[in-house]
């Protein structure tokens, strides 16, 4: 489940834009994890950063939500 998250946007994305996001697994633990996201344009700008924290609980996943 999600413990955290935040994104910067640092600069406008317009229609037509393609943007691509890559993903970094910075802290991989028992219970807990941190990824950061880069999002960039096709000049390779930065156009957004995200960091998401999850931390990991028991149980099953089940199709009742």
């Amino acid at each position: 489940m999600a413990s955290a998250a935040s994104i910067d946007f640092l600069r406008p994305a317009f229609a037509g834009d393609r943007l691509v996001a890559t993903a970094r697994v910075k802290q991989q633990g028992k219970l807990t994890g941190v990824y950061d996201i880069e999002i960039v344009n096709q000049q390779q700008k930065i156009v957004a950063l995200f960091r998401g924290k999850s931390h990991r609980i028991g149980g099953t996943i089940t199709g009742d939500v």
